[in-house]
């Protein structure tokens, strides 16, 4: 078994593949993936365009995750992703997404595939509570003494890996 694990694994036979995909968190959300047969990394950009003018956000991400084949064309994914989160502009505030991911992978072809899964998110922010743009809450705070914001709630994504 191969398992290279790195901010940036690259694997002489490994897979190199691009993700598209729509969540509760972006409207649509583009990956490389990249890494061996089980193990790879993610390197993404992800887009919400639905706020006012000044609430529009953006994310920039890295992930680490791990592939488990289960049958001829079925998979199962799991990773952990870290989102840089922005609204309007690139801010310089501590505004942070993570991700627990889930997904169930079906490959059509050897370089097409549709996946779906559920997320656990855990966001912790200066500027906002992510109130607007999240689905439920499991767990909400605000740390006065530190001006910081954390909720986390329970998420969706969908898309398709070529």
């Amino acid at each position: 078994m191969d398992a290279p694990i790195g901010l940036l694994s690259i694997v002489k036979e490994g897979q190199l593949h691009g993700d598209l995909w729509t969540s509760d968190t972006a409207a649509v959300a583009g990956a490389l993936r990249l890494g061996s047969r089980h193990v790879y990394n993610l390197f993404a950009i992800a887009l919400n365009p639905y706020g006012t003018d000044d609430r529009n956000r953006w994310m920039l991400g890295w992930g680490i995750g791990g592939h488990i084949p289960v049958a001829e064309e079925w998979a199962i994914d799991i990773d952990l992703m870290g989102w840089h989160v922005n609204t309007g502009e690139w801010t310089n505030d501590f505004n942070v997404l993570g991700q627990l991911r889930v997904a169930a992978s079906y490959r059509f072809f050897p370089r097409l595939a549709i996946f779906a899964g559920v997320s656990l998110n855990a966001w912790l922010a200066q500027d906002d509570d992510a109130s607007e743009w999240r689905l439920g809450s499991l767990h909400d705070e605000h740390f006065e003494k530190r001006d910081l914001y954390f909720a986390s709630w329970p998420g969706v994504f969908a898309g398709l890996r070529f």
